[in-house]
């Protein structure tokens, strides 16, 4: 008998994920390891099978070290669904990356920046992280590094 590779989902409960993905987005930009940890669950793994405690350190470095993203002035987030871990889970891209504001582009929807899966660019001093997540008990039990992902598509979302 196959296992099954990609989860289905409840209405309430993609509604809570996106909360909790929204919550991390927010603590990831204003640089708050302490408000990513309180979404974290205690008994999670995270990143290459780490507890907690471990991953403030990841979190701290990946914030405040010397190549951090505290050292960027622009950051952009796309969503896409993960194709290598936790296959059909949805992937948080965060792009940090320096703007000049000379190169700011508009249209109708409002700023323009990087698509999902663009690669990265270097002139700009980009930093790019894909994050998929497991939750379990309205917390992040699971967290690590996406590989292989693609942009969201209604389609995949209308038949998860």
């Amino acid at each position: 008998m196959r296992n099954k590779l990609v989860q289905k989902f409840s209405e309430e409960e993609m509604e809570m994920n996106s909360d909790l993905l929204n919550d991390f987005s927010h603590a990831f930009s204003s640089f708050d390891v302490n408000a990513i940890l309180d979404l974290l669950h205690e008994r999670g793994r995270f990143f290459n099978d780490l507890n907690k405690g471990k991953a403030a350190g990841i979190f701290h470095k990946m914030i405040h070290g010397p190549n951090g993203i505290k050292s960027r002035n622009a950051m952009k987030y796309n969503r896409g669904i993960s194709l290598d871990i936790f296959p059909g889970q949805e992937v948080l891209e965060i792009r940090c990356y320096n703007q000049c504001i000379e190169d700011l582009n508009f249209d109708d929807e409002g700023f323009l920046g990087p698509n999902f899966g663009e690669p990265l660019v270097q002139a700009k001093n980009e930093i790019i992280f894909r994050f998929v997540f497991r939750f379990h008990e309205h917390k992040i039990v699971h967290l690590k590094m996406a590989h292989k992902a693609v942009a969201n598509s209604q389609r995949i979302i209308s038949n998860n």
